[in-house]
């Protein structure tokens, strides 16, 4: 993979204690994940089940997909070139289906839900843009069950990543790029 892919390893550990700035510890199974260019830093089930990505897939911007039981994830990222923060804000603000949240002391993270799911959509989204200048997009599916009935489990996962999405600087961290 190009350098500068997701660091699952050392972060999954190293980053639990900087990120509980506010004493935001995470559920039992559950992990923080980062990727360093942009920054960004989100929670994942430990047992989320990791795909190994396609050219076709990487070229279109995609650094993870992951896999569970409930839920099914995938961080995407675009350059400023294809879409921007506002850009994405003013999309999805316009969606009738999207209900719309933003987060963050700053509000600078949005979190938006499908009011209108079905087991082939985007059930929910979290959107920032990155330390690089970059969009990020965390999009949640439906997992193995395709489960997305109001009680299902994806619902409650999908806020909680929400909630501990955050922006991290990890230039001064001694990583090493997984290659």
């Amino acid at each position: 993979m190009k350098k500068g892919i997701l660091l699952l390893l050392a972060l999954c550990m190293l980053a639990l204690p900087c990120v509980a700035e506010e004493a935001k510890l995470l559920p039992d199974e559950w992990m923080y994940v980062g990727y360093t260019n942009g920054g960004v830093t989100f929670p994942i089930p430990e047992n989320l089940e990791i795909a190994q990505l396609t050219a076709q897939e990487q070229a279109a911007g995609i650094i993870l997909v992951g896999y569970h039981w409930d839920i099914t994830l995938q961080l995407r990222v675009f350059s400023p070139e294809v879409m921007t923060w506002e850009d994405f804000k003013t999309t999805i603000e316009a969606e009738a289906t999207a209900d719309v949240q933003f987060l963050g002391a700053d509000g600078s993270i949005l979190y938006y839900r499908n009011t209108a799911p079905s087991a082939s959509s985007e059930l929910a989204g979290i959107a920032l843009t990155g330390l690089d200048g970059r969009l990020y997009k965390i999009s949640v599916f439906t997992g193995m069950m395709e489960d997305f009935s109001p009680e299902a489990k994806v619902w409650e996962m999908a806020e909680l990543i929400a909630a501990h999405t955050s922006q991290m600087d990890f230039s001064q961290w001694p990583l090493k790029e997984q290659q």
